[in-house]
């Protein structure tokens, strides 16, 4: 294999591994740069100028072994005073050969003081290993330098370090492709583009228009308007408790007619449910009717006791006028309403308390929902509500009239119950509803759902700042509004973002920072 193709190999999976940056040579390709080319860095004293860096690294045993090695680095800056606090990373790399993976081997390196870093290097077989060293400070930013080391012949020569401000350059269609010079792309052959130290930091990547038609690109612009809140709630029609009415018996004694003789019958207030016989009651005619004679406090206590037993007004009027006791006395309803519970048949034994039939109004019903934490902040009685009882019908209009104050332990939501007008008879109870409420928000940032990348417990957008470049930024999320994001903080109403294809620019700015830029 000619050394430059394997210079070739070592180049691109150096690259893979987010350390360093090298030309890559084409078979056939002279070493020496056109007019286009970058100055191969320059050495005094045995330093290296990298970016705003003067580095010095030996190794030792000075002719690579198989094993452990020794390095020592010194790292000055443009002035040559010592540069402390460096974060310094060396990896060597084995290219890919047959059917032999890629090896590497990375230094462990540690600081001295004044300048001084040294690290052990272990190479695990003999042949070629290309050694990228990669040096970072808050101060002097980034710099890097690829050394051509083997195990065959001691030193290391330097190859190619990136001209300061410059981090490297790339392929417009293939951002994998880096290179510490201009040049062409080896699989495209287009002309290599430079990426700005600053640019790389940020985690901008530039992107021209074939390519972001390629992996699907769409922006939006960040837009600032009123926007509201819809939780679309579970729920279940119910009979208004509030409209419930039981009718029973204060007295022992037998059903004779029945009249709402089955459960769903509608009566109205008044009408004669049933009548009923009862020894005591029959006792309490006869004592009224005796005491009428002489009008006074006989007559006032027999008059009371009939009511406790629960004659009306009227039917002691009646009983007045025709002068004897009824057998069956009539029981009427005490409200309009359906029948929703019946425990007797015509001829039934009743007993005191028991609860012969249960009425209710179903003119107006309860609507109970579910409604989890975030939703329960925001409701409040008195609210209006859009009730859908099947898809693509009209909505019906509702009140809140409770939220229930506790959450239930089991399922973590609380009830909510929306007061709903049913006096055609429209709607039943066990229906099955939707609740859809609606809360206003104000005016607020929002962007497009498919906008904000999760990851981890950042949340993150690519903003385009021209010029075909995409920077990523952190920013918070609020309300999900449907399809759309409400974004509290991180943006300004005005900037592009990425709309759809974020997946895929979010892969290439890690490529192209290692992953460190957010």
């Amino acid at each position: 294999m000619k050394r430059g193709t394997l210079l070739t190999l070592s180049a691109a999976a150096l690259l893979a591994a987010g350390l360093g940056v090298v030309h890559y040579f084409r078979p056939g390709e002279p070493d020496s740069h056109e007019s286009r080319a970058v100055a191969a860095p320059t050495e005094r004293d045995g330093f290296v100028a990298v970016g705003k860096y003067r580095l010095k690294l030996a190794i030792a045993p000075r002719q690579p072994q198989v094993g452990q090695n020794r390095l020592s680095l010194e790292l000055r800056d443009a002035a040559g005073k010592p540069v402390t606090g460096a974060t310094l990373r060396v990896l060597a790399e084995m290219p890919a050969m047959g059917a032999m993976p890629a090896m590497r081997a990375q230094a462990e390196v540690t600081e001295r003081g004044g300048g001084h870093y040294e690290g052990e290097l272990e190479l695990p077989m003999a042949g070629e290993w290309p050694l990228a060293v990669d040096v970072e400070t808050e101060t002097l930013g980034h710099g890097d330098l690829v050394y051509d080391m083997s195990t065959a012949r001691p030193g290391l020569k330097t190859q190619v370090a990136t001209p300061e401000g410059i981090a490297h350059y790339t392929c417009p269609m293939h951002p994998s492709v880096k290179s510490a010079q201009p040049g062409q792309c080896p699989i495209c052959g287009m002309d290599l583009v430079a990426v700005k130290t600053a640019d790389l930091k940020a985690g901008s990547i530039l992107l021209d228009a074939t390519r972001r038609q390629a992996i699907g690109l769409t922006l939006a612009k960040v837009e600032r308007r009123k926007v509201e809140r819809i939780w679309r709630l579970p729920a279940e029609l119910r009979v208004d408790e509030t409209r419930q009415q039981a009718v029973a018996l204060r007295a022992d004694g037998w059903i004779g007619e029945l009249y709402a003789d089955y459960v769903g019958k509608a009566v109205k207030a008044g009408e004669p449910l049933f009548t009923w016989y009862s020894p005591a009651v029959l006792a309490a005619q006869e004592e009224y009717l005796a005491a009428s004679k002489r009008p006074g406090p006989l007559l006032e206590a027999a008059g009371r006791r009939l009511r406790l037993l629960g004659l009306t007004e009227a039917q002691l009027a009646e009983l007045r006028r025709r002068g004897k006791p009824l057998d069956y006395v009539p029981v009427h309803a005490p409200r309009d309403g359906v029948v929703l519970a019946k425990s007797v048949v015509a001829g039934s034994p009743v007993s005191q308390g028991q609860e012969i039939l249960r009425l209710a109004d179903l003119s107006t019903l309860w609507l109970e929902a579910e409604a989890f934490a975030p939703a329960l902040a925001r409701l409040r009685p008195g609210q209006t509500v859009a009730v859908r009882l099947a898809e693509g019908e009209p909505a019906l209009a509702g009140t809140v009239a409770f939220v229930e104050p506790a959450v239930m332990t089991e399922t973590r939501t609380a009830r909510l119950r929306v007061l709903l007008s049913n006096t055609d008879g429209r709607l039943r109870p066990g229906q099955y509803a939707t609740a859809e409420l609606s809360v206003p928000l104000g005016e607020q940032l929002v962007v497009p759902e498919g906008a904000v990348l999760y990851a981890g417990e950042r949340r993150v957008v690519f903003i385009d700042v021209g010029g075909n470049r995409l920077k990523p930024r952190l920013v918070r999320v609020g309300e999900r509004l449907g399809n759309e994001l409400v974004i509290t903080e991180g943006l300004a109403e005005g900037e592009t973002v990425v709309a759809s294809g974020v997946f895929l620019v979010a892969s290439e700015s890690k490529l192209k920072t290692g992953g460190g830029a957010w």
